[in-house]
């Protein structure tokens, strides 16, 4: 058995993805006679969010913490180096 149903669609065919081809946005009923022109720019302002969501900046605290374990990293690393040449002057001249 079939059911028939009348719902207005909005379908945007340029996605801007490789991945995706077309997405459908199915309107809800009491929202079905609103003009199109408000349906356009609300299908618009989802669709830059689902856009903003997905590419997400990391937060403060996470940028944060990455620039203070590269900045050890670097440090470390140096003090490393610096006790290497500081160990083999020792051994050529002491």
């Amino acid at each position: 058995m079939v059911k028939g149903v009348n719902k207005t669609i909005i379908e945007v065919n340029q996605t801007g993805s490789r991945y995706f081809e077309k997405i459908l946005l199915f309107v809800s009923p009491e929202y079905g006679d609103t003009e199109a022109q408000k349906l356009a720019s609300e299908a618009d302002q989802i669709l830059r969010q689902l856009d903003r969501s997905h590419f997400r900046r990391p937060s403060l605290r996470v940028m944060v913490a990455r620039r203070r374990r590269y900045r050890n990293l670097i440090l470390y690393g140096a003090l490393f180096a610096a006790s290497l040449a500081l160990i083999a002057v020792c051994l050529l001249f002491c």
